[in-house]
């Protein structure tokens, strides 16, 4: 039964903070919702932080498989597959902005942050590593136009191979800022442009110049394999 509650649970508060953002008060809101107290949360999680814990993981690693599934069902062009990721990426930043603001902007809440990396810190980083790697991975197809995917797991990610190769760690790093950026702006739609009709109007078109421009990157750069 506990464990069915905590699935309740854990699915409110991920699919609330997918829309509005997430605080100590806005999960105990969404647990008295469900008419679940504060020290029966704590029984369940341990406590609020933990629960926003264990939701960010969750969506973290829904997040990754999201963008791993997109890639590999775009086919055997590695171009498309890297077109597939970046649009996976900034379609998840819609679909969840206030996942990404706690994803993105860790300052803004510090006291949770060094809870999160103290206790979590493991879980997520290898979610992460795994995640750059895959995005290292189709740059390194796009730029030998490989037609067959490289599987990158877990329990197969080579992290040495990838880090010994420093101009891959540079480029790749460049590439993935410049996602972010991009995922960011569009999920949010930056404040000051926000009445500019003429932006909606040829947003889609811009993010997919930037993804032409992030190709041609990867093509012109030094050859990386």
């Amino acid at each position: 039964m506990s464990e069915a509650l905590k699935r309740q649970v854990l699915d409110a508060v991920i699919d609330a903070v997918a829309v509005s953002g997430v605080d100590d008060e806005r999960v105990l809101q969404i647990a008295d919702a469900m008419g679940i107290s504060k020290s029966k949360l704590e029984n369940l999680f341990g406590g609020v932080d933990q629960l926003q814990a264990e939701a960010l993981i969750e969506i973290y690693r829904d997040y990754v498989d999201y963008l791993h599934h997109q890639t590999k069902t775009a086919g055997s062009d590695p171009a498309a597959r890297f077109r597939a990721r970046v649009m996976a990426q900034v379609i998840y930043s819609l679909d969840k902005p206030g996942w990404g603001v706690i994803l993105d902007y860790p300052a803004l809440n510090p006291r949770f942050t060094e809870m999160l990396r103290t206790n979590y810190g493991s879980s997520l980083n290898q979610l992460f590593e795994v995640n750059m790697a895959r995005l290292a991975q189709c740059i390194l197809d796009v730029q030998g136009q490989c037609r067959e995917l490289t599987e990158v797991t877990a329990e197969n990610l080579n992290r040495d191979a990838y880090l010994a190769n420093t101009e891959l760690v540079r480029l790749n790093a460049s590439i993935a800022w410049s996602i972010l950026g991009m995922s960011v702006w569009s999920s949010g739609r930056h404040t000051p442009s926000i009445e500019s009709a003429e932006i909606d109007g040829f947003l889609q078109s811009m993010i997919d110049t930037h993804i032409d421009g992030m190709i041609n990157q990867i093509v012109n750069s030094p050859v990386l394999s």
